[in-house]
């Protein structure tokens, strides 16, 4: 490690308030030091395949809420913009394993959401006012990316177990829309550090069904967090292919004293995958 890193490693604990800076940087590195004290073992492994994929399709029908802040404003998603219910998203994930036992993985998930309400009371967004009994048209496009480093650290004949670390996105765009008092946006960008675990379970080398469970996220302290957790049922097709059925929840809250965003995304998935 250079000495500029170390010492930008050493602010990050050491930064005022105190609590929030641990609370923010001490999982990323910890995961960031066992990947890469696991990769130094490379070397040390008997030769074998090294090349591996993965490639998957997820359908996610997907419950949202929330809210979003401006200012001293809170405009609730559903009771202000009437964007409830579920609604289809879809979402993708590669992964890549050029080296034995780790690799790089990326996902991308383009969530869109719209609502249509008759305003129940008066509230602000995006500077404007919009009264009560006032028809409301509302869009929201939340684009999600993370990539990183993935490393494989259990891989016994019922058991495979995943740690991952990088770096995640969130660009929201979000907008209302009324006839008589007109159109305002409301633009969030937030970038974070990622890290998690990823699990797999066969009952037998040979079995047709798997189960698989996920989770990843970041908190920052005093301004927030990140969650997302998910599970599933796996029927294996053939030996590269497999068709899954499972449940995932989304939850992130990020804030300062008058900006910020509270999303929560939870329902159903099928995903599609593909492996080598």
């Amino acid at each position: 490690m250079s000495g500029a890193n170390a010492r930008t490693m050493v602010r990050c604990l050491s930064s005022k308030p105190r609590r929030t800076g641990i609370l923010v940087c001490q999982p990323f590195f910890l995961v960031i030091a066992l990947l890469l004290l696991d990769q130094s073992s490379i070397a040390q492994t008997s030769p074998g395949e090294v090349d591996a994929y993965e490639v998957s399709a997820s359908w996610l029908l997907f419950a949202p809420s929330g809210n979003v802040q401006t200012n001293s404003n809170r405009v609730q998603f559903a009771s202000d913009l009437g964007i409830d219910g579920t609604q289809s998203q879809v979402g993708f994930w590669f992964l890549i394993q050029p080296w034995h036992r780790s690799g790089l993985f990326a996902e991308f998930i383009p969530y869109r959401f719209d609502g249509e309400q008759t305003t129940a009371s008066s509230f602000r967004f995006g500077g404007l006012t919009y009264p009560s009994n006032q028809s409301v048209t509302s869009k929201a496009t939340l684009n999600y990316v993370s990539a990183g480093y993935l490393r494989e650290i259990v891989n016994r004949a019922h058991i495979q177990g995943r740690l991952l670390a990088g770096v995640a996105y969130f660009g929201l765009r979000s907008s209302a829309s009324s006839p008589s008092v007109g159109s305002a946006e409301v633009n969030r960008d937030i970038p974070f550090p990622l890290v998690g675990f990823l699990a797999r379970y066969t009952r037998s080398e040979d079995s047709q069904w798997s189960l698989r469970g996920d989770i990843r996220g970041m908190t920052f302290g005093s301004y927030g967090r990140y969650i997302d957790v998910s599970g599933a049922f796996a029927f294996n097709v053939s030996q590269h292919i497999s068709i899954e059925a499972g449940y995932r929840t989304v939850d992130g809250v990020g804030h300062t004293e008058t900006r910020g965003a509270d999303l929560n995304f939870r329902g159903p998935t099928i995903t599609f995958r593909m492996h080598d």
